[in-house]
C-alpha cells in the first residue's frame, strides 16, 4: 500500500486497490513446503470474506472484481482461478503459479487470465524448482491446463512495452495471455497496468 505508482494507476484506471494479507502472513495453499496438506480453504474462505465485505461496505461492482498478485501472491491468483472463477472478472498472476503441479480441472466459468513472468526469474523460475519435499510448478503447465479446460484458441503475438505477449481467445471471449519481459524476479506498475488493459480491451471489465 505504500507504493504510490500502484496507487496511482490503479485509481486512474477507475478502480480501488485492497491489498489481502495471507493466513500468518503467508498464503495457506495446496502442496506448498509447509502446507502440503491443505486445500486451501482457510485462504479461499478469507477471501470470500473480503469480498463480501468490499461490496456490502464499500459499493464494489462485484461485476469488476480482479485478482492479482506477485510471486506467491501470483501462486494465490491461480488457485483463485480455479477455484473462485465466479468471484472475479479476470486474473493477474505475476511470476507465481501452482505448487508442484496444476489441478486436473477447473471449477466453470471459464475466466480470463494475463500471466507475467521475467524469463530470468530465479525465485519463481518458469520451468519450476525443487524446495522441500515440492516444488514450484512449471509455468508452460498451469497455461497448458488452462488451454484446454477454457478452449482456447491458436495464439497470436505481440509487443506491449517491456513485455512480449502469446495471446488466445476462446469462443466466449475470455483470453488467455502469457508475458514475458525480460530480467529476473522483479514487479512493476507497468506490468499490472498492462493486465487491467488487456482485460479491458477483451470487454472483461
Amino acid at each position: 500500500m505504500k507504493n504510490g505508482s500502484l496507487r496511482r494507476m490503479v485509481s486512474d484506471a477507475g478502480f480501488a486497490l485492497i491489498a489481502m494479507h495471507g493466513l500468518n502472513g503467508t498464503w495457506d495453499l495446496p502442496n506448498g513446503p509447509r502446507t502440503m496438506k491443505s486445500d486451501g480453504a482457510a485462504e479461499f474462505a478469507y477471501f470470500d470474506a473480503v469480498i463480501t465485505d468490499a461490496i456490502v461496505n464499500h459499493h464494489i461492482d462485484p461485476d469488476r472484481i480482479v485478482a492479482a498478485g506477485f510471486s506467491a501472491g501470483g501462486m494465490m491468483v491461480w488457485n483463485l482461478a480455479c477455484s473462485h472463477p465466479a468471484k472475479f472478472a479476470g486474473f493477474i498472476p505475476l511470476s507465481g503459479t501452482y505448487w508442484l503441479k496444476p489441478p486436473e480441472t477447473c471449477r466453470t466459468p471459464v475466466s480470463s487470465i494475463v500471466h507475467i513472468h521475467g524469463s530470468q526469474d530465479k525465485t519463481v523460475p518458469i520451468k519450476g524448482r525443487p524446495i522441500g519435499e515440492t516444488k514450484q510448478g512449471e509455468v508452460e503447465e498451469a497455461l497448458s491446463m488452462y488451454e484446454k479446460f477454457g478452449s482456447f484458441g491458436p495464439s497470436r503475438y505481440s509487443k506491449s512495452g517491456a513485455l512480449t505477449c502469446r495471446t488466445r481467445t476462446n469462443p466466449t471471449g475470455e483470453v488467455l495471455e502469457y508475458c514475458l519481459f525480460e530480467g529476473g524476479h522483479s514487479f512493476r506498475t507497468e506490468y499490472l497496468a498492462h493486465g487491467l488493459a488487456t482485460l479491458m480491451e477483451a470487454g472483461q471489465l
